[in-house]
C-alpha cells in the first residue's frame, strides 16, 4: 500500500474509480455545486464501513447507505418537515447504468432492512435510477433542492407514509400570471424613468453572474444605497460574522426611489407587502446567469408572509429565455413579452440567457409578502397550464 493517500481506507484507486464511475456517468452532468458529486473518496468511507452495496464486475449500479441511529426530522424544499425514524435505512447516494442493475441492488438494500423503512435521495432528472427506484418498490415523498441547485427526490418505502402532495402554488415553478399587468402608457413612463438611470446599475456579486453580464439596483431595499441589492440573511457566514451591523437591517426605499414614480405606483398596485424591488439588467449578445436555486432564502415560499418574487419584463425579446426546473426536474423554457407579469419559485432551479445581438433585458423584479390572493392566483395559473404536482 505503499503510495496510498489515507482517505484511501486500504483500498487501490483503481477500484475507488471503478465504483465511482456509474455516479460520474448519471450525475456529473446534474452536479452544480461542490460537493454535490459522490466520488471515490465516499465510496471508500462507505466501502470500509460496510456500507455499500452494488452489483456488476466493474460495478454497474452502486448505493452507499447508512442506518439512523436516532430520529431526525427533516425537510424538502418547501420546508415541510417530516420524519426519518431510528432504525431507518438512509440511501445517500445511489446510481445506475441501467435500470435492471438498479433495480437488483435496490431490492436487494430493501429486503436487507428486513421491515426498517428504507429513505433513498434520487436525483430527480436521474431517470434510470428513479425508475430502479419506483421498480424496487421505493414511493416517490417530495423534493429538496440544495444550494447547488440539485433536485433530488425524496423516496420511502411504503411502510414510511410519505408527505401529501404539494398545492397547486407550491408545485408552480415559472408561470406566466398577467399578460398585460402594465398598460402601455405605464410600460413607456417605466421605460423613460430607466431610460436615465444607466449609471445606477451595478455588477452583482454572484459566481453564477456569467462574464460578468448582470447588472441591477434597488428601488426597495436593505439600505438607503441602491447598489446593495442583497439581502442579509442570504449571505455566506463569514459575510455575516464581517457585517454584523447589517443583519438587523430592513427594507425600506432607496435614495432613488422618488426618481422612479411610475415604478413604484405599479408595484404598490400589487397592494402587497413589499421586500426588495429591484430593476435586473441581462446583457445582450452573451447574457447568462447560469442554474441556480435562492434555498438559502429560509422566507421564499407562498404562504402566507414568506417572500414570492414576480418579474415584470421591461425590456426583451425573444432572444430572451427565462429557465425553470420543477420539483420533479422537468426543465421549462419560456419567453415572456413586455409588460407581463410572471411567478418564479426562487427555491427551485433557474437560469436565463439573453442572446438578442443588441438589446439588454431589463426585468423589474419584485420580491413580496405572499397572501391567500397571490397564492391562489398562482395556483390558477398552475392549473390551468398543467404546471402541478403529480406522482412518480
Amino acid at each position: 500500500m505503499t503510495g496510498m493517500a489515507d482517505w484511501q481506507q486500504g483500498i487501490e484507486l483503481d477500484r475507488l474509480k471503478a465504483f465511482a464511475a456509474p455516479f460520474k456517468a448519471r450525475h456529473k452532468a446534474l452536479v452544480f455545486g461542490a460537493f454535490g458529486l459522490t466520488k471515490e473518496r465516499d465510496v471508500a468511507e462507505a466501502l470500509a464501513k460496510n456500507r455499500a452495496i452494488w452489483t456488476g464486475n466493474p460495478p454497474t449500479a452502486v448505493a452507499l447507505f447508512n442506518q439512523s441511529k436516532v430520529a431526525s426530522e427533516q425537510h424538502d424544499f418547501a420546508q415541510r418537515p417530516y420524519m426519518v425514524p431510528a432504525g431507518g435505512v438512509v440511501i445517500k447516494a445511489a446510481a445506475a447504468l441501467d435500470p435492471q442493475s438498479g433495480l437488483k441492488v435496490l431490492a436487494t438494500l430493501i429486503e436487507r432492512a428486513q421491515g426498517a423503512p428504507v429513505f433513498a435521495e434520487i436525483f430527480e432528472e436521474d431517470s434510470i435510477t428513479k425508475q430502479a427506484a419506483l421498480a424496487a418498490g421505493l414511493v416517490y415523498c417530495t423534493t429538496k433542492v440544495s444550494a447547488g441547485s440539485e433536485i433530488k427526490g425524496v423516496y420511502c418505502t411504503n411502510c414510511a407514509p410519505p408527505l401529501g402532495p404539494l398545492d397547486n402554488a407550491e408545485a408552480a415553478t415559472l408561470i406566466q400570471l398577467d399578460r398585460d399587468f402594465l398598460a402601455v402608457d405605464e410600460h413607456a413612463a417605466i421605460t423613460a424613468e430607466l431610460a436615465k438611470a444607466h449609471e445606477l446599475f451595478a455588477q452583482h456579486y454572484s459566481d453564477y453572474n456569467k462574464r460578468k453580464s448582470w447588472t441591477a439596483f434597488a428601488l426597495h431595499g436593505y439600505s438607503d444605497d441602491p447598489t446593495f441589492i442583497i439581502k442579509p440573511a442570504e449571505m455566506s457566514k463569514s459575510w455575516k460574522e464581517e457585517n454584523p451591523n447589517l443583519l438587523k437591517a430592513t427594507v425600506r426605499d432607496t435614495k432613488v426611489a422618488p426618481a422612479f414614480p411610475a415604478t413604484m405606483r405599479a408595484v404598490k398596485r400589487l397592494g402587497l407587502r413589499l421586500d426588495r424591488v429591484r430593476f435586473m439588467r441581462l446583457r445582450s449578445r452573451d447574457g447568462e446567469l447560469s442554474r441556480h436555486a435562492d434555498i438559502t432564502d429560509r422566507e421564499a415560499g407562498v404562504a402566507d408572509g414568506m417572500v414570492t418574487r414576480l418579474h415584470v419584463p421591461i425590456r426583451t425579446s425573444p432572444a430572451v429565455t427565462f429557465f425553470g426546473w420543477t420539483a420533479r426536474g422537468e426543465r421549462l423554457a419560456c419567453r415572456f413579452p413586455e409588460r407581463s407579469m410572471f411567478y418564479l419559485d426562487q427555491r427551485k432551479p433557474h437560469a436565463v440567457t439573453n442572446t438578442d445581438p443588441a438589446l439588454d433585458r431589463i426585468h423589474l423584479v419584485i420580491d413580496c409578502h405572499a397572501n391567500a390572493e397571490l397564492r391562489q392566483a398562482i395556483g390558477a395559473a398552475a392549473a390551468a397550464t398543467k404546471q402541478v404536482a403529480h406522482a412518480a
